[in-house]
């Protein structure tokens, strides 16, 4: 976008009562263009959502847009990924939204906000009652950052969604969202890249999800979960009474981990979501799933993808899906099974009355194959989604 589209754009921005949402990426102009839409920023009344993409968006970039918004009552979600937003970018900010009522998502992965910043946007939240959802996922945040961070969320009670970045973030980091985790009434969705090799910082997390009784949905991603830690986890799952989503994608699980989780889940009856995708699980392991899917009674989605399920893993889950009464959504896609392994799942599909959405796409299936599966649509009265994309 170049500065003579941008003062049109902030007329159109300054005049329209009907435009919500307004995604931009501003490209080389960024500076002129912030200029000149700031006005437009400034008097638009009906905007809720704004994300802006400008990678070489600075301090002074900043400022020009956060004034623009401070006095905005309408926003609800603010986006600014990718911006090279700075500490001195992030006091700006805070500043901006402490007083602010309407905001509720405040959106600011891959930017340069760091430890100092981090202080200043845990201020902001020890002020506003507004943001229910921070998203600071690779922002050079150290342990330091994160206990400025975790200090304030012990009294916070407006945050519910949290999402963070491990990789420069040592065992104390981890041990002070085990302690928040422990104490905080008001979390219940936690995310965190974890991407270091020291599996000791799992144990203060599965610490924590004893005693915690808020969390809903837990997403770990990037951590090599070793037998040891995989037990710990096993363990808080089978004693926790509130989490209802665990996401373990983009780890690296190996058949004793699915083992132990196996087992939990079988103890577990709050877990209504499971999510293993790209996680190296391997055949053993995906016939210990069938085994607890055969009699599980709470799981309701199972996520599989990129996991090299092939035609032999495929007869586990097969059998399983013969027996379960209650998932209605496997996603088995980005896999590697063939239309000997489909088969095995067609016969399951013939007999299962419960499964509603089924992700098939990116496997080895050919036109044979799908002639299959259209036959078993002709009689199936309970598939109301069927994903085949790349296939």
């Amino acid at each position: 976008m170049n500065v003579k589209e941008a003062k049109h754009l902030a007329y159109a921005l300054k005049n329209n009562i009907t435009l919500i949402s307004f995604n931009l990426n501003i490209g080389e102009y960024g500076s002129d263009v912030l200029y000149h839409l700031k006005d437009g920023l400034q008097h638009n009344k009906t905007l809720t959502t704004f994300e802006l993409y400008y990678r070489n968006m600075g301090s002074i970039e900043t400022r020009n847009l956060i004034e623009a918004l401070q006095d905005n009552m309408t926003l609800t979600t603010l986006g600014l990924v990718g911006n090279k937003i700075d500490s001195e970018g992030a006091r700006y900010l805070a500043k901006a939204l402490q007083n602010n009522t309407t905001l509720e998502t405040l959106l600011l992965q891959t930017n340069h906000i760091g430890d100092d910043g981090l202080q200043h946007l845990s201020h902001l939240l020890q002020k506003n009652t507004s943001i229910t959802t921070l998203n600071l996922y690779n922002n050079k945040i150290t342990d330091i950052g994160v206990q400025y961070l975790t200090r304030t969320l012990l009294t916070n009670t407006t945050l519910t969604t949290l999402t963070l970045y491990f990789k420069n973030i040592g065992n104390n980091g981890i041990k002070y969202i085990g302690e928040l985790l422990s104490k905080n009434k008001t979390l219940t969705t936690l995310h965190l890249y974890i991407y270091d090799d020291n599996n000791e910082t799992l144990q203060y997390l599965t610490q924590a999800l004893y005693n915690n009784t808020t969390l809903i949905t837990l997403k770990l991603s990037g951590k090599k979960i070793d037998a040891q830690s995989a037990q710990d986890l096993a363990e808080a799952i089978e004693n926790n009474s509130s989490l209802n989503t665990l996401e373990l994608y983009g780890n690296d699980i190996d058949v004793e981990v699915v083992k132990y989780l196996s087992a939990a889940l079988r103890i577990n009856k709050t877990l209504t979501k499971l999510s293993l995708h790209n996680s190296h699980i391997g055949c053993d392991g995906i016939g210990y799933i069938g085994k607890v899917l055969e009699n599980n009674t709470t799981l309701l989605t199972l996520d599989l993808r990129w996991n090299s399920i092939d035609d032999e893993s495929v007869k586990f889950l097969s059998q399983a899906l013969q027996k379960n009464k209650t998932l209605i959504t496997l996603d088995l896609s980005h896999n590697s099974f063939t239309n000997v392994g489909l088969e095995h799942l067609v016969d399951a599909l013939l007999k299962n009355k419960i499964l509603t959405t089924f992700h098939l796409g990116a496997n080895k299936i050919d036109e044979k194959g799908v002639q299959l599966l259209a036959n078993v649509i002709k009689n199936n009265t309970t598939l109301t989604e069927l994903d085949l994309f790349w296939i």
